[in-house]
């Protein structure tokens, strides 16, 4: 599996940007052969150069609307890790912990209710959740 992780910098020890509009370099990281790879980021059909390099996830912080229908088209699922800093190499780790959530909703991370219902960090900011318990 290959994933590519928005980045300010063009190695694994850059830190990843949560912007991927402004991100400058999206780095790709092949699960199977453990290696690391760079690609200029692109706004220009994104999911097709995403397609091209046979790459089945995208870490970012936020995305649009027509992004995330684009990526669904060619199945290519999208992650977040919100406003956290740190490394790429470090957000790929808390992609394989099972820590960063699967964007579903355009420009906000899911948060989900006890009774299932997602929530938006717009919504939260009007009326916020209780955690679960």
């Amino acid at each position: 599996m290959k994933i590519a992780i928005t980045s300010h910098g063009n190695s694994r020890h850059a830190l990843g940007d949560s912007r991927l509009s402004q991100a400058k370099y999206l780095m790709v990281y092949d699960t199977e052969a453990d290696t690391w790879d760079c690609l200029p980021s692109s706004s220009h059909d994104l999911s097709k150069i995403l397609a091209e390099h046979s790459i089945t996830i995208l870490i970012t912080g936020y995305a649009s609307r027509n992004l995330m229908k684009s990526l669904q088209g060619r199945q290519i699922n999208l992650y977040s890790f919100g406003d956290t800093t740190g490394s790429v190499e470090t957000i790929a780790a808390s992609f394989r912990a099972g820590k960063l959530t699967r964007l579903l909703v355009p420009n906000a991370l899911d948060i989900k209710s006890a009774t299932g219902k997602t929530h938006t960090k717009q919504q939260l900011k009007k009326s916020p959740l209780q955690p679960l318990a």
